[in-house]
């Protein structure tokens, strides 16, 4: 056979065979060892169903919402205000402009500036309410949701050890990405189910 040379060896045809076959069965025995045997899915988003999710998730998303409901409502009365005043001003604007006789247009037009300084501070109002309104929810958040986030990322470690699962992943976070699989992976509502026999269910404070 002939020989050739292989970093600085000398080798024959035969043998690179050989050579090469063993690599490769060497290389995929190392990636069957490193790939999971066992792995399973979980849809984070399902924790926040009403029904069928994590319920002290869901209590403390229902508590945040009850908490800030009065300024949320002061923010929606503002808005239908806006919204009323921008008609009201466009009415005015209509009249100006079709110039009926006996229009009164110093009148409409005094109306007019009144309508759009009302809705300008209004505008101002709604604004530095909702930015403050936005501040405050997402520090009551951090209090309340986060550390329920983190007891559950905390739960899915145990529970995998527990199933004896190699790799969790999370359904949400892989989309699109997802063309097909075992529905016997998705294990969301056993983890949910799981989670939910062991708290409360009432979130802290």
């Amino acid at each position: 056979s002939k020989e050739i040379r292989f970093n600085g060896d000398v080798m024959k045809s035969g043998s690179i065979a050989i050579y090469f076959l063993l690599v490769s069965a060497a290389a995929l025995s190392a990636y069957s060892q490193a790939v999971p045997t066992k792995l399973a899915f979980i849809d984070t988003g399902a924790f926040t169903d009403e029904k069928a999710g994590i319920t002290k998730y869901v209590n403390a998303y229902k508590g945040l919402a009850a908490e800030f409901k009065p300024a949320t409502d002061e923010l929606n009365t503002i808005g239908t205000r806006l919204n009323a005043i921008t008609k009201e001003a466009q009415d005015i604007q209509d009249k100006i402009n079709s110039r009926a006789p006996g229009t009164d247009i110093v009148t409409l037009k005094a109306s007019l500036e009144q309508k759009i300084d009302e809705g300008q501070r209004l505008q101002i109002d709604f604004k530095r309410k909702q930015e403050d309104l936005k501040v405050r929810y997402e520090k009551r958040e951090r209090a309340v949701a986060v550390p329920i986030m983190n007891e559950i990322g905390a739960e899915i470690e145990v529970y995998r050890k527990a199933k004896g699962y190699d790799l969790i992943l999370d359904a949400v976070k892989l989309g699109e990405s997802i063309l097909g699989y075992d529905r016997s992976l998705d294990i969301t509502a056993a983890f949910i189910a799981d989670f939910n026999s062991k708290s409360s269910g009432v979130p802290a404070k």
